[in-house]
């Protein structure tokens, strides 16, 4: 299989002798479909779910255990095919098929019923929705995970990271408020990425605030998200409320600054 030069010829090769698969073998299989449609390819495709999906068929008729890893395999090669598609000309006309695929690779989740999505798994679709600028599907896997509480700090990273690409800071800051109410708390990777939309929204004295008086013990990258964005003249004003508010801080970010 790793020899052929089109899905169908995969296809072919895998039907000829998946009667020797083992269960590493099917996975073997479903890792190489994930991605021969486009690595490596002058004309790269977004993969066929059907040619997947048929050989995780074939792997419950033969009796092996059909895991989340197959979903994440899958959804690995499509975030991967959809940072292409940001980054490259050659792959821009693939991101409306990618997220197509991952779409439909989200409902069959949803309709297998045998299996029960982990945090790793509703993380790495959320990922995907968010490296394809789908705000509305990771708002609804994001309304999945907050009720099954099916979420962790990476998870309201990824959110938070959605909502500030989307300039969806309304949306952030509900979530936020209702993780809070729900007695979740934030730890300083959390600030940075709500930080980092207040920031991007251009509301720089929230940030500052929140920094200097709610978060717990802000660090020096979470200080040079704000300052990172400032202008020289503004810079000055904002290190002397640095100073004055968290003294530790400040002198944290000096010794940085001279190292």
């Amino acid at each position: 299989m790793n020899s052929a030069r089109t899905e169908r010829d995969a296809m072919e090769a895998y039907r000829e002798s998946k009667h020797i698969l083992d269960e590493a073998g099917y996975l073997t299989v479903l890792d190489i479909l994930s991605r021969i449609s486009w690595s490596d390819r002058m004309e790269p495709r977004v993969p066929t779910i059907s040619f997947y999906f048929e050989v995780v068929k074939d792997m419950k008729a033969a009796r092996y255990s059909v895991t989340m890893t197959i979903y994440l395999i899958l959804l690995r090669s499509l975030r991967q095919l959809a940072s292409r598609t940001a980054k490259s000309v050659g792959f821009l006309h693939l991101r409306h098929d990618t997220l197509a695929a991952t779409r439909q690779t989200h409902d069959l989740i949803t309709l297998d019923s045998s299996i029960s999505p982990n945090i790793g798994l509703w993380n790495a679709l959320l990922e995907n929705y968010r490296q394809l600028g789908s705000f509305p599907d990771a708002l609804r896997v994001w309304d999945t995970m907050y009720i099954s509480r099916t979420f962790d700090r990476a998870s309201v990273n990824i959110i938070l990271t959605t909502c500030r690409e989307a300039g969806g800071l309304d949306m952030a800051g509900q979530i936020k408020s209702k993780l809070e109410r729900s007695g979740y708390v934030f730890d300083n990777y959390n600030w940075k990425a709500w930080i980092a939309c207040l920031c991007d929204a251009g509301r720089m004295n929230d940030a500052l605030r929140d920094m200097c008086t709610i978060v717990k013990d802000p660090d020096p990258e979470m200080a040079q998200i704000i300052l990172g964005r400032l202008k020289p003249d503004i810079k000055v004003n904002v290190m002397a409320a640095i100073q004055k508010h968290r003294p530790k801080l400040h002198i944290a970010l000096l010794e940085e600054a001279s190292a």
